[in-house]
């Protein structure tokens, strides 16, 4: 089974995790597939331990996480990968030198990174890979999270509807009190089915919100959020992102 078909089949089994921990894997190579100049481009600090943190230590991740159910040239690949970055010396991976990436221990990494990619189809799995990152997510980290900040938040200061690319996306921005000195901002995409009422008058309170999963089997309705106590809006939606999440 190639890469692509073995990463779709997780995210048809509920295997978000697994996923968004690929998806953000790819970021990761595709910066250690880059050239000695674009890598001092990307990274304006210290080049070691940025490099470490945001473009190794997710190689790490990704074996731990999903090693073993990885089609096995790929496993391999990212094995020998890994071994690579822990393998540099001294001088290819001195902390504060901005000159590290011309190190000749480099070009090692950036033909497996280059080969690696290739391997896990990154050119067919591209178009999708900012909305599953973020379905993922939010299946992984986003709704509790959500549902959290909407009980904390329940004073409407701005509801903003949006036609983008033949959908609807829903801006709503709540704050704990009417001073919106602590307002946080949703958006809601490609949002159906949207009832509002009982709504303006002086301040509006949506005093229970509750966002929960839908399982349908709709390709574009993943969400559901409701007013629990007053009724005053509900709408479904495909996925959500906001600062705060």
């Amino acid at each position: 089974m190639s890469f692509a078909a073995t990463l779709w089949e997780w995210y048809g089994e509920g295997e978000y995790k697994r996923v968004l921990i690929v998806c953000e894997a790819f970021p990761a190579l595709e910066f250690l597939a880059m050239s000695a100049d674009k890598q001092r481009e990307a990274i304006p600090d210290c080049p070691a331990c940025e490099a470490w943190s945001m473009t190794m230590l997710p190689l790490s991740d990704t074996l731990e996480a999903c090693g073993n159910a990885m089609p096995s040239v790929v496993s391999s690949g990212l094995q020998n990968l890994w071994q690579l970055c822990n393998g540099l010396s001294v001088e290819a991976f001195r902390c504060g030198d901005r000159s590290i990436f011309d190190h000749q221990d480099w070009q090692s990494i950036r033909d497996s990174a280059t080969d690696l990619l290739r391997l896990m189809e990154r050119l067919e799995i591209s178009p999708f890979l900012n909305e599953l990152t973020m379905d993922c997510h939010n299946e992984v980290n986003g709704l509790g999270r959500l549902n959290d900040l909407l009980r904390e938040h329940d004073c409407v200061m701005s509801i903003d509807i949006k036609f983008d690319d033949f959908k609807y996306d829903l801006r709503l921005k709540l704050s704990a009190d009417e001073s919106g000195l602590d307002a946080v901002t949703f958006t809601f995409h490609d949002i159906s089915a949207l009832d509002l009422s009982g709504f303006g008058g002086g301040l509006t309170q949506f005093m229970h919100l509750e966002a929960s999963r839908l399982d349908d089997g709709l390709d574009r309705i993943r969400y559901e959020i409701r007013d629990l106590s007053g009724e005053k809006i509900s709408f479904k939606f495909f996925t959500f992102s906001g600062s705060d999440i």
